[in-house]
């Protein structure tokens, strides 16, 4: 079974990846936890995979942000979902370690095919137009 914590301030985005997650019996996703708590949230559940929602925390300058993934980076590997046009934000995500990035606009199968190859230490292709996955229709459909 993957352990997997999710950090995001979209309350019902959490529990709509919770649940598309949960229902595959495979993956079992920690209680919500906002982005400003996740570093005590890694230490205490201690997951097999990290998601961080980059769409968090509008208001928190980017360097939170970045700081929380270069500490990422040095314990576990982590995916981060950023919205579909916001490249920039894969690419800071992307080089300070994140695994994979996931957008919105695709399906549960992604977004399971991610997780799990997260969890067992794989990492996408370098290149930007295959490191970039999606999750969209997986909020739409659960």
């Amino acid at each position: 079974m993957i352990q997997a914590v999710l950090a995001t301030d979209d309350v019902t985005f959490h529990r709509t990846i919770r649940a598309t997650l949960q229902a595959t019996g495979q993956v079992t996703v920690a209680p919500w936890h906002s982005p400003d708590s996740l570093l005590p949230c890694v230490a205490v559940h201690r997951p097999d995979v990290i998601l961080l929602d980059a769409r968090s925390g509008r208001a928190e300058p980017l360097r939170n942000q970045l700081y929380v993934l270069r500490e990422l980076a040095l314990h576990q590997a982590f995916a981060v979902f950023v919205e579909p046009d916001d490249r920039a934000i894969a690419e800071v995500a992307r080089s300070n370690g994140a695994a994979h990035v996931l957008t919105a606009g695709d399906n549960r199968r992604q977004l399971m095919r991610t997780v799990t190859l997260v969890a067992e230490g794989g990492r996408a292709d370098r290149d930007p137009r295959s490191t970039v996955a999606s999750c969209e229709n997986s909020v739409r459909q659960s």
